[in-house]
């Protein structure tokens, strides 16, 4: 069901093992592809972290982008690219990107995180979640 993303380190000088970092399902692939595809092409799956708010964690996020940073990591899949900037990459690194079909939204889940009791996905406050902190 899901197939690793191969990856390229064109652009950054840094020296990490990004190759295999990301899953990414086959129905998300088809999903973003579609996505990607009614936006006009050209674009980029971003994916990110940002402090938890009131978890005191991590929330990890995608967002479609037109532009790849000069430093960021880029995967380059069959379909489409994803781009994670450097200081994300820890935090996104084992994640997994699904589609949920009858929700018709995209999930992210990382084991590293929701193993952190002071993440957002781990319910750190007791009401945290991957969409979202408190």
């Amino acid at each position: 069901m899901h197939e690793m993303v191969t990856r390229t380190m064109e652009q950054s000088g840094l020296s990490v093992d990004v190759m295999n970092s990301v899953t990414v399902s086959e129905e998300a692939k088809v999903a973003i592809k579609k996505v990607i595809e009614q936006h006009g092409g050209d674009l980029v799956l971003r994916l990110f972290a940002k402090p938890g708010g009131c978890c005191g964690g991590v929330q990890i996020g995608m967002a479609l982008d037109r532009k790849i940073d000069e430093d960021d990591l880029v995967i380059q899949g069959d379909s489409f690219n994803i781009a994670i900037d450097p200081t994300s990459f820890p935090f996104v690194k084992g994640s997994t990107v699904d589609f949920v079909p009858e929700e018709g939204s995209f999930m992210i889940s990382n084991p590293q995180l929701t193993s952190n009791p002071g993440s957002c996905a781990a319910g750190g406050c007791g009401s945290c979640g991957y969409g979202g902190c408190c």
